[in-house]
């Protein structure tokens, strides 16, 4: 997740899908492809994102978590 909000990802999986989750709420396709980039305009202050990204049996390759729950200036980015 770079700054922008603009969602990358790279993978050697064919017909790998990127999830997305909010604030813990049922995974919901957000891209598909083996390597992409693109825009969250969505993001925004006062909750969390978690972008999964998985091959096409639905095995988890990456995650990455974005918490903008906090009130604080700084955002907590994970990556797993």
């Amino acid at each position: 997740i770079q700054p922008n909000n603009i969602i990358t990802w790279q993978t050697n999986a064919a017909n790998a899908r990127v999830y997305v989750v909010q604030d813990n709420k049922p995974e919901q396709v957000f891209a598909e492809g083996r390597t992409g980039s693109q825009g969250a305009p969505w993001i925004q202050q006062g909750h969390q994102f978690v972008f999964i990204l998985r091959d096409i049996n639905g095995n988890e390759l990456a995650r990455q978590q974005l918490d903008l729950r906090s009130s604080s200036n700084q955002n907590q980015r994970g990556n797993r």
